[in-house]
């Protein structure tokens, strides 16, 4: 059996043998957290290399940790079986029997793997959406005469007169003949 299958097993195990129905996902994590503490203290390796096999080995079909603590929640709470399923798209055919020791012998259609992890995930995004709503910004911007620009650069440089900062100084070619300055806001603005 691969050690990476191996370690997420055990965690799996520890957080199942201590789950009573109607804990909360918060709960849950509570426990991999202990699961991955007890783990590593009897492999003698760091917590961070148990970590690891369930943030980076699943992937793509479970990214990081907490989508790995919500599919955990899932099977515990209502047997949906992302996390089997996402294991046993990374497993040895060694690997196999142990997760059906750990999730039961019950068959799993690998074939809808991919349709399976595409829902879960889909309801994952779903209800951890990072996106907002839409939203409107007004925004206030100056438009600039290019004959009053050249002739400003002309008598002045292309160096800021308020910082010094200047631009092909700073990038070389890529910064020359440009500008940005800063300006005094027009009388008008100030009384809005």
């Amino acid at each position: 059996m691969s050690d990476r299958i191996e370690d997420i097993l055990d965690v799996v195990n520890y957080v199942a043998e201590r789950y009573q129905k109607g804990m909360s996902e918060e709960q849950v994590s509570r426990f991999r957290i202990e699961a991955l503490n007890d783990v590593a203290k009897r492999r003698a390796i760091l917590t961070s290399s148990v970590s690891n096999k369930y943030r980076r080995e699943l992937q793509p079909a479970i990214k990081g940790t907490q989508a790995f603590d919500r599919v955990l929640f899932q099977y515990l709470d209502s047997r949906q079986m992302t996390l089997r399923l996402a294991l046993q798209q990374n497993a040895t055919a060694s690997d196999l029997e142990r997760i059906d020791a750990v999730f039961g012998a019950q068959f799993v259609d690998t074939e809808s793997l991919e349709d399976q992890i595409s829902n879960d995930l889909k309801l994952l995004a779903h209800e951890n959406s990072i996106e907002g709503g839409r939203g409107e910004r007004l925004i206030s911007y100056f438009e600039r005469k290019p004959k009053l620009r050249a002739a400003a650069i002309k008598i002045h440089g292309t160096s800021c007169m308020a910082c010094g900062f200047n631009f092909e100084t700073a990038y070389g070619v890529h910064g020359k003949n440009y500008i940005e300055v800063h300006h005094a806001p027009h009388r008008a603005d100030l009384d809005a």
